[in-house]
């Protein structure tokens, strides 16, 4: 299964900040899960925090995360002038997404964004949020119920959006 995450979930997971566990996220690839950044979302992410740009960095570099340069220029403009709401990143992960749609593939577009989630399911994408994560590594019991609830309440007391 791919899941095709924008910045705010990788802001979430991987800086000091929120909830500084990108180990957790990474997990996923041991249960065959395809952890993929668009590019726009990388650069985005490259723009913030250093320390959060050089922990994703080395997760690329190990093989947890991978970088996908789908969606051309012209492809983000046009979604662009359709959804002026939308971000860059957002627009290449529904991008992604609709591509892995067409292919079979199993797939979550992960936005935690108002528009961009209301966009992926008026395009009947599968789609996730950061809560989802959290749900999904609580179901393959890589963390406990009690540990998700942390990070939950943590998120809920961090600068991130739920």
């Amino acid at each position: 299964m791919k899941l095709i995450i924008d910045a705010s979930s990788i802001i979430a997971f991987y800086s000091e900040n929120e909830l500084n566990k990108p180990n957790l996220l990474h997990r996923l690839v041991e249960y065959g899960m395809e952890l993929i950044v668009p590019q726009k979302v990388y650069e985005e992410i490259e723009k913030g925090k250093k320390s959060t740009i050089e922990l994703l960095k080395k997760a690329i570099k190990k093989g947890f995360i991978k970088i996908d340069q789908n969606g051309t220029k012209e492809e983000i403009e046009v979604f662009k002038k359709r959804y002026p709401k939308l971000e860059d990143g957002e627009i290449q992960v529904i991008i992604i997404g609709n591509e892995c749609k067409k292919n079979n593939d199993k797939y979550y577009c992960i936005i935690d964004e108002g528009p961009g989630r209301q966009i992926v399911k008026d395009l009947s994408l599968h789609l996730k949020g950061t809560i989802g994560i959290l749900n999904l590594l609580e179901d393959l019991h890589i963390i406990s119920s009690e540990k998700r609830e942390t990070l939950y309440k943590r998120l809920q007391s961090s600068s991130f959006r739920i």
